[in-house]
């Protein structure tokens, strides 16, 4: 039998400013502190967001994924208003 095991050839320790703000794929990130982030999945094309607040280490890790952008305050504070925004209008039309 033939396995292919994975293992990391590296581990890097990189230190962050807080609050951190990322970006991986649809999904945005606002790290307040290391037990609190904002994650907003924004989807336009089907309008579909949700804002959740993640208070677990291993979920805020996401923010720091190695393939995650890092955005600018204003670029996430840009996406969660749009999707405060479109939810505020599902919910007023119920």
């Amino acid at each position: 039998m033939t396995v292919k095991l994975t293992r990391p050839v590296t581990v890097d320790v990189i230190e962050f400013e807080l609050p951190h703000f990322s970006k991986k794929g649809n999904a945005y990130y606002c790290v307040i502190n290391p037990m609190e982030a904002i994650h907003v999945g924004y989807y336009p094309t089907i309008d579909a967001p949700f804002i959740n607040v993640m208070r677990s280490p291993e979920n805020i890790e996401e923010a720091f994924n190695w393939d995650a952008e890092n955005l600018s305050r204003e670029e996430f504070i840009e996406v969660y208003n749009k999707a405060v925004s479109s939810l505020t209008t599902k919910f007023l039309s119920i």
